[in-house]
């Protein structure tokens, strides 16, 4: 009985032991607050207005980047979700003289998974079921080959 407890202490020794290996340690970075991205159109002022704009937009509180790029004529805002698109679209139509939308895109046509994401989200469950059930049958199968004792 003495043995088993030893035993039974070591094992738990090591599973926590591994299990402090394996935590994720602390990152300052989960304080952070939320970070969502928006895009608007920014088709009507200059490339030089387009880079004045993104300037003057990432002094703006709750707003951590800003980008213009002229070729696509597109201004990227990274901003906490605090900060709405409205509120964004409204600050920029004041701030650019003329109006600023938020950016359309096209949603992309092409080949999609054939395998639907419910499959594969369950697929893990399904293989632990089936090894779980491996293991009953294997277990049932050795029980039913040994006699009892007379």
């Amino acid at each position: 009985m003495k043995r088993l407890r030893v035993i039974s202490a070591i094992l738990a020794l090591i599973c926590l032991t591994g299990w402090l290996a394996l935590r994720t340690p602390y990152s300052p970075s989960q304080d952070l607050p939320e970070v969502a991205y928006s895009a608007f159109d920014f088709q009507e002022g200059s490339s030089a207005q387009g880079e004045a704009l993104a300037g003057q937009v990432r002094a703006w509180p709750m707003v951590t980047a800003a980008a213009y790029n002229p070729v696509s004529g597109i201004l990227a805002v990274a901003h906490e979700r605090k900060l709405t698109d409205d509120q964004l679209i409204a600050d920029l139509n004041a701030a650019a003289g003329f109006r600023v939308e938020k950016k359309a895109f096209q949603i992309p046509s092409g080949p999609t998974c054939p395998v639907p994401m419910g499959v594969i989200l369950a697929l893990p469950s399904w293989l632990l079921g089936g090894a779980v059930g491996l293991a009953l049958f294997t277990f049932l199968l050795g029980m039913r080959s040994v006699k009892p004792a007379v």
